[in-house]
């Protein structure tokens, strides 16, 4: 019972924080530089399937999200640069409930007695959106979505087996989508999303399949004070921005753990100790990465950088590899790739984002099966207002979408 009351806890405490973010919001002068709002909403979402692996074991794709939040839109009055930019953006923090509990997950064949599932998912987030129609009551808008989760049932090798989706409690959240509102009335409005989610321990955990939905939500919105129409102009350069090349550089402690754990220990015979475990070590390497970077906006930078890191653990995989007659020719600690990459900014924020392809990279048998020669990564970044070109952030590494570690770093922008 007490694994069963902390997460409904955890969720009382986020509601008393959006409680608290409520009574600033409705104090003055904040809300004339803010509309504040309220809202709920409830998803009926779509359990999706990576790839054949999946299939093995999702009987059935089912799911429902329920979600509370506290939004602050900004004003004319605010007087910002940025949100004047991006044409009045809305910040938005929340608390979200993932209902899973209908989805069956079971291997052909298997006993009936196995009993695996998902469980529920509670994750506290942050989300900006931002409007990019407005035609009277009705406004399109996107968003984007970035905060933690916490599963009330991961992987358990023996009483959770075939949950490969979910490997530790903790994880990752991340969203998008589109959607639409009408203004009912001066305080009240209606809503419409398009959604995908995705949770994922980043590798910082085994296994790590992730849990990916689409789905379509509908909320309503209370708005603390009447709105006031305000007419909107279309982005402009502030008047003390200048369009600049700088150098982006950053180093970080990469994280993660290896997938050939993770198959040893679900082809481990019962009486190795390490058969179906639930600890799996984590790995540490170093990251360090330089760029030539151009902020021809205020919102966007764009440029090319070259990415290296060590990576001590690879050590581990050629004794794997030995153990399983599958070695390579060579393998190195050391890798190097050259990336494309962009930035979008919002205030103290910043969303990062690359494309990169390896110029040297020998990391073991499984890396040609399960590694591509191109990576991505996805990350945000906070700059901190007294150090101006200072920040720390962290992002995700991933080979086609499927996740190879996690990196914190710190970075300096040199103009």
């Amino acid at each position: 019972m007490d694994k069963m009351n902390q997460p409904i806890k955890s969720c009382l405490w986020g509601i008393i924080g959006l409680l608290q973010v409520i009574s600033l919001g409705a104090q003055e002068p904040y809300s004339r530089k803010h509309h504040v709002s309220v809202g709920g909403m409830v998803e009926g979402a779509y359990l999706l399937s990576s790839d054949e692996y999946d299939k093995e074991f999702i009987r059935s794709h089912g799911a429902r999200y329920y979600g509370l939040n506290v939004r602050l839109q900004s004003t004319r009055q605010g007087g910002d640069a940025y949100d004047d930019a991006f044409r009045f953006p809305s910040i938005e923090v929340g608390v979200l409930w993932g209902d899973f509990h209908r989805i069956r997950l079971a291997r052909e064949g298997e006993s009936s007695s196995v009993s695996s599932g998902l469980g529920h998912m509670l994750a506290l987030y942050g989300a900006f959106r931002r409007d990019v129609v407005s035609a009277g009551p009705f406004h399109l808008n996107y968003l984007f979505e970035n905060g933690v989760g916490w599963s009330t049932r991961p992987y358990d090798g023996h009483r959770n087996p075939n949950n490969e989706l979910i490997g530790s409690r903790l994880s990752v959240y991340f969203g998008m989508g589109v959607g639409g509102r009408f203004r009912l009335s001066s305080q009240w409005e209606a809503g419409l999303d398009l959604r995908f989610r995705h949770f994922s321990n980043g590798a910082l955990n085994r296994p790590n399949k992730g849990v990916n939905t689409v789905g379509a939500s509908v909320g309503l919105r209370y708005y603390l004070s009447p709105l006031r129409e305000e007419s909107v102009s279309l982005p402009s350069f502030p008047s003390d921005f200048h369009r600049h090349f700088y150098w982006d550089m950053s180093v970080g402690w990469i994280a993660k753990t290896l997938i050939e754990d993770w198959l040893h220990s679900i082809h481990a015979s019962p009486e190795d100790p390490r058969y179906r475990t639930n600890d799996f070590h984590l790995y540490s390497g170093l990251g360090i990465s330089a760029a030539a970077m151009y902020r021809y906006s205020l919102r966007f930078a764009s440029g090319l950088g070259i990415d290296y890191a060590y990576l001590p653990y690879v050590d581990e995989v050629a004794r794997y590899d030995r153990e399983t007659q599958a070695g390579e020719l060579s393998y190195s600690r050391h890798s190097l790739g050259l990336s494309l990459r962009h930035e979008v900014f919002y205030k103290q924020f910043s969303l990062y984002f690359s494309l990169g392809y390896y110029l040297h990279r020998h990391t073991g048998h499984l890396s040609r099966e399960f590694e591509k020669p191109y990576y991505e990564t996805l990350g945000l970044r906070y700059t901190f207002p007294f150090l101006k070109n200072v920040y720390v952030g962290y992002h995700v590494k991933a080979h086609l979408f499927r996740a190879d570690h996690i990196e914190f770093n710190v970075g300096w922008r040199i103009p």
